[in-house]
């Protein structure tokens, strides 16, 4: 993804009178990503992703660097198929799956990420995204954004049954998912993490 495709291709989840949008954005050597709700009012953007820089072994997000645009074309044409995107820093590999849903009539995303782990990390593992609206924490899986087409709500999920969760932490205008078990696991190892943002009732 070239810097001339800043403008890319959103990934759109449907569902009432209101969407939620994914927008793909070059920056540096990363492809970052930001949150969005669209309504009859327009759009709102409600998170962004936090980048790390190019020389940085252990970001505060996943690195991500290959986009597949085949997949959001589809999405676009009307199919239900999700956003892959792929990238390495330092010695470990970054995955993102993005996949649009419908929850009672509402529309949501469902984030799939993992890391494959070679050697001992030194950071927090997970996904960092700038809060852009006035956010709450009601409890520790659960974020509840304010946006102008209603509740917008993020909850950490494990990455299958009986998995360990996700540690979700509101701090300041930061929002960070962290990759359960990483301090307690011997590399080579692939962590995992989820997470789904969907749009409430009113």
């Amino acid at each position: 993804m070239a810097d001339s495709d800043s403008a890319a291709v959103r990934l759109r989840a449907r569902g009432g009178e209101a969407a939620l949008g994914v927008d793909f954005r070059q920056q540096g050597d990363r492809i970052a990503h930001r949150v969005i709700v669209v309504d009859a009012d327009g759009e709102h953007a409600v998170l962004e992703s936090l980048e790390g820089a190019g020389d940085q072994p252990w970001p505060p997000s996943p690195a991500l660097q290959a986009l597949n645009r085949d997949q959001l074309l589809a999405a676009v044409a009307g199919a239900n198929v999700a956003a892959a995107l792929v990238g390495m820093s330092g010695r470990s590999h970054w995955s993102l799956g993005i996949e649009p849903e419908t929850r009672d009539g509402r529309p949501a995303l469902l984030f799939d990420a993992a890391c494959r782990v070679k050697q001992s990390a030194a950071a927090t593992v997970g996904s960092t995204y700038r809060v852009l609206v006035d956010a709450q924490q009601p409890d520790s899986a659960t974020l509840r954004l304010s946006t102008p087409a209603g509740v917008l709500q993020l909850t950490a999920l494990p990455a299958m049954a009986g998995a360990a969760m996700p540690a979700l932490e509101l701090n300041g205008a930061a929002c960070l998912i962290a990759s359960p078990a990483a301090d307690d696991v011997t590399p080579p190892v692939t962590l995992r993490w989820r997470y789904r943002v969907e749009l409430l009732n009113r």
